[in-house]
């Protein structure tokens, strides 16, 4: 097996089956076994820099020679590609089990590197069945990494591809749900900022994890790691301050409303704004969205009235905090079900926010 020299390289793009197509000035062939022709991904995370990925050799010729050892770690198989990242399948050789790694592949460019560390460090304080946790940090061969639970399931943008909206009901739950958990990220003074279907992922069971805290805001680190103007994020989901580079903006109602366009996709079926990057930014600053129930009329007024609040352009018209969304969406649920209305009563129902502490949620 070769060394693990690190190169410093143009990185190609990838797919999750590690098939790579060529950087810009490169020479293609034809003949490759695995050519790719990628349209323009109008939802793709945007930044305004362009890095040079820093990855260690076997990994930029990983195609086809799995595994690969990678410090204490075995790669097994890509799993997928993030702007700030690759993400493997791969088996702890010291603890014997398989762990999700996600690999740095930029060198350091407007503090890129210090905001992988961070993604590290923030999500190590969050507790959550909800929030996916972080097993491991650190460096080798020259990239820095951290590891992750392989979790079984499927990306909430896999689900939509797949078929129609689901029930009503089954919405309200899910986003319920993800609404507890970006609270106690929230009340850990951590904003996600980059919430999307693509960074959720559906266990068999049902459960939703969030993912991918890559872009995430430290509210209390007294300093903004953005600079001004910088937009991050993905265009389809974001809230017009951040669209418009407004950092000192960002904050929970940001998520909350990354939440709502979530929301809106479930029960409509398609993105609450669509068109190229530059088309959904002017959108989402400019425009109100269709109702949903404008693609779905089984969408009820009630749940349509809670998306929308959520998705307001005025951070002050929206829910407040992300458990406020999910009293809302309780209140909706217990309307529902008339058995768990009438079980509930007057009594006030407590959320589960982790680490032991409860959000008490009002009838």
């Amino acid at each position: 097996m070769m060394d693990c020299q690190t190169l410093s390289v143009a990185l190609p793009l990838a797919d999750t089956r590690g098939c790579f197509s060529p950087t810009a000035g490169s020479q293609h062939d034809s003949s490759d076994e695995c050519p790719q022709s990628f349209s323009e991904d109008k939802f793709a995370t945007t930044r305004r820099s362009v890095h040079t990925a820093t990855i260690p050799a076997p990994l930029l010729l990983s195609a086809g020679q799995f595994p690969l050892r990678f410090g204490r770690y075995e790669l097994l198989r890509l799993l997928g590609e993030g702007e700030m990242g690759s993400v493997f399948l791969a088996r702890d050789t010291h603890l014997d089990r398989e762990v999700a790694m996600k690999v740095s592949k930029v060198v350091e460019c407007h503090g890129t590197i210090d905001r992988f560390a961070r993604e590290a460090r923030m999500m190590a304080r969050l507790e959550h069945p909800n929030i996916c946790p972080i097993y491991d940090c650190g460096e080798a061969d020259g990239a820095r990494y951290l590891t992750m639970p392989y979790i079984q399931g499927r990306t909430l943008a896999e689900s939509l591809s797949e078929g129609p909206p689901r029930s009503r009901h089954r919405i309200a739950a899910l986003i319920r749900k993800l609404a507890i958990a970006l609270e106690v990220a929230h009340q850990g003074d951590v904003v996600h900022r980059d919430l999307k279907p693509s960074n959720i992922i559906v266990k068999p069971t049902g459960e939703p994890i969030i993912m991918d805290f890559g872009v995430a805001k430290a509210l209390d680190s007294g300093a903004s790691t953005t600079l001004h103007g910088e937009m991050l994020g993905t265009p389809a989901y974001m809230p017009p301050e951040q669209a418009l580079g407004q950092c000192d903006l960002i904050g929970p109602a940001t998520d909350v409303y990354s939440l709502g366009a979530i929301m809106y996709q479930l029960l409509a079926g398609r993105a609450p704004f669509d068109g190229r990057i530059v088309t959904v930014l002017m959108q989402v600053v400019a425009n109100e969205p269709p109702p949903p129930s404008q693609f779905n009329p089984e969408v009820d007024e009630q749940l349509e009235a809670i998306c929308l609040k959520a998705m307001s352009k005025s951070i002050n018209l929206r829910f407040a905090t992300a458990v406020e969304l999910a009293e809302s969406l309780t209140e909706y649920l217990a309307n529902e079900d008339a058995c768990v209305s009438e079980r509930v009563g007057p009594q006030s129902a407590p959320l589960p926010l982790g680490n032991g502490a409860t959000c008490i949620v009002k009838p």
